[in-house]
């Protein structure tokens, strides 16, 4: 029998070895891209896809879709040792084949047993040369600039199957390589996204790297891993490991490390103050009037997980129901939540009103805004209880949602173009974000020149990291981070400093910011405040609420922020104080409607 193993390169159809005078089997793997070429051939096929401990069998992206046609030829879910994935089942389903693990046929030449995971390609062609069959490989170079998974060795590889008598290489002849450089170059060129690897997987290949003196590589993927997650830990406990290696320079100073680990603390989890949880809600029983269920907490949604901004609306929102005899009970995020509290709660006995949190939620139907709002209405008409809607956007929304929402007993919008969008204004309140309510205000005077906010679009955040890094200015993150647009920061090996309390930038006379609640902060703090559009008009109308003209920024031009004139600073103060006024008048409204 021969075997001729394809790789998904290039392929000569018409220099296959396929014989009448010998059986002949055509092994092709995953993605399968030569299939269209070699299907003609009247040769017996194998499909071996690999299988991954969870998820879909590598080049099927749904359960029901082969990468190729499939049917006239036999299936193999190749697996590295023997586990239990429902998808292969239900793939095993559709298009039958059958699970092996071809390394257990490998005896000494298994690289398992050496700590290296075998290729799909080794272990099929040392699996059939073992058994006595000619192997063939097409297209095998050694060579993955695109990236493959670095617990695979390639080099050490083609050197065991060149070993084998019956196996050759068509058209290629590797020269196998086993220094880790080598290895490094042929699986990642320069152009490589880091991105892909888990982080904590690049952490581990930093220090396989260190340990083998490779210094260089191992800073290529801790720097990498550091900036797709900014875990300061991981930093400190692996560059304190390079540095034990003799790794003569540190990826980050002490100091930097420390300030980071220090700025951190303010985003994490705060402890469980509630009976019940889960992802999307949590809810206590408690005794009294004013009970209130929050319905939007975007503190909580992972997105948000680094946001001062949104966990400032949920402290405000905490405090000007307190300061007026009301307690909030708990929140939930989406009907999952909703369902889970219906368990411990199923009358609603110990709530008395929905509080929705619109903040930047509600706009151009989308989907969750309409989930939410329909939700709510459902608890106001089964189970007779008050719904409030405050503090949101509200843009581009159908006839029905508004219908909706002017059925709630409170609602008040966070801008004027939100207010002239609700045809009922009667009806609706207008107040400013509830962080224009927060005490802190302009620091006495700034000490650094400008900062940089990132921005909730992935290619806007990278271009205004790109500006922080050209000009060297503090680059601040609020909300999740992007993957790809950290590692732009390796240039000057510095963290994105992350905000926490929204005092921040009081040290800065000038502010760029992609966000709108870094604007709101920002405004507040004192400095003169430019901003990229977000994804709603929230930002572009409280300018303009403000008074403040012409404040877009300009990418073309020089980072030359022109400092706000004395009218326009008077313009940001007047605006503070008639908000913290109008919303201390809401939430009286809010009391009123819940207490009487």
């Amino acid at each position: 029998m021969h075997f001729i193993l394809l790789a998904n390169a290039n392929l000569n159809i018409d220099a296959l070895p396929v014989s009448k005078d010998q059986d002949t089997v055509l092994v092709q793997f995953n993605k399968c891209l030569n299939n269209h070429l070699v299907e003609p051939l009247n040769v017996e096929r194998w499909f071996v896809f690999n299988v991954p401990t969870e998820g879909m069998p590598h080049g099927f992206t749904r359960v029901n879709e082969a990468p190729c046609d499939v049917s006239r030829g036999k299936l193999f879910f190749a697996v590295n040792e023997h586990h239990d994935n429902p998808y292969v089942r239900q793939v095993q389903d559709r298009f039958g084949g059958e699970v092996m693990c071809f390394s257990d046929a490998l005896g000494p030449f298994d690289l398992k047993k050496i700590g290296f995971a075998p290729s799909i390609g080794y272990q099929v062609a040392m699996y059939a040369a073992l058994q006595g069959h000619d192997v063939t490989l097409v297209g095998f170079s050694g060579n993955f600039p695109g990236g493959g998974w670095i617990g695979h060795n390639f080099d050490l590889e083609q050197l065991l199957l060149k070993k084998q008598q019956n196996i050759t290489f068509l058209d290629v002849d590797p020269e196998p390589n086993l220094s880790v450089a080598a290895s490094f170059g042929r699986i990642f060129n320069d152009t490589y996204d880091f991105s892909t690897p888990a982080p904590r997987q690049m952490i581990d290949i930093g220090k396989a790297f260190s340990r083998s003196g490779e210094y260089a590589l191992a800073n290529r993927f801790i720097e990498n891993a550091q900036f797709r997650n900014p875990n300061i830990l991981w930093t400190i406990n692996d560059s304190a490991a390079l540095e034990e290696l003799a790794l003569k320079e540190r990826l980050f100073s002490k100091s930097l490390a420390k300030q980071h680990l220090k700025n951190s603390r303010g985003v994490r989890s705060e402890a469980a103050v509630y009976q019940y949880s889960g992802p999307t809600f949590e809810y206590s029983r408690k005794e009294g009037r004013g009970r209130i269920l929050i319905v939007n907490n975007t503190e909580k949604m992972e997105l948000n997980k680094h946001h001062a901004g949104c966990k400032l609306v949920m402290s405000q929102i905490n405090s000007h129901l307190a300061q007026r005899g009301m307690q909030v009970v708990g929140w939930i995020n989406e009907t999952a939540g909703f369902n889970s509290l219906l368990e411990v709660d199923p009358n609603l006995d110990g709530i008395d009103a929905i509080l929705i949190n619109g903040e930047g939620t509600f706009h151009d139907n989308a989907p969750r805004a309409i989930n939410l709002l329909l939700l709510c209405d459902n608890i106001r008409t089964a189970f007779k209880k008050k719904v409030m809607f405050i503090n949101g956007v509200w843009q581009n929304n159908g006839a029905f949602m508004t219908d909706v929402l002017e059925k709630f007993d409170v609602v008040s919008v966070r801008d004027r173009r939100s207010l002239s969008e609700i045809g009922r204004k009667s009806h609706v309140l207008y107040n400013p974000d509830l962080t224009w309510s927060c005490s802190f205000g302009p620091s006495a005077e700034p000490t650094r020149d400008v900062a940089v906010i990132d921005s909730i679009y992935e290619e806007m955040s990278g271009n205004l990291m790109k500006l922080a890094i050209t000009h060297g200015k503090d680059f601040w993150a609020m909300g999740a981070y992007f993957k790809n647009t950290f590692a732009l920061l390796k240039a000057d090996r510095r963290l994105p400093l992350i905000a926490t309390t929204g005092q921040e930038f009081g040290d800065y006379r000038a502010v760029v910011t992609g966000r709108f609640h870094g604007a709101c902060l920002a405004l507040l703090s004192g400095c003169s405040v430019v901003y990229t559009p977000s994804n709603s008009h929230k930002t572009d109308s409280m300018f303009d609420e403000i008074g403040l003209a012409n404040k877009e920024f300009d990418f073309g031009g020089p980072l030359e922020i022109e400092p706000y004139s004395q009218a326009e600073k008077s313009k940001v103060r007047e605006f503070a104080a008639a908000a913290t006024s109008s919303i201390g008048a809401l939430f009286d409204d809010i009391a009123g409607c819940v207490l009487k």
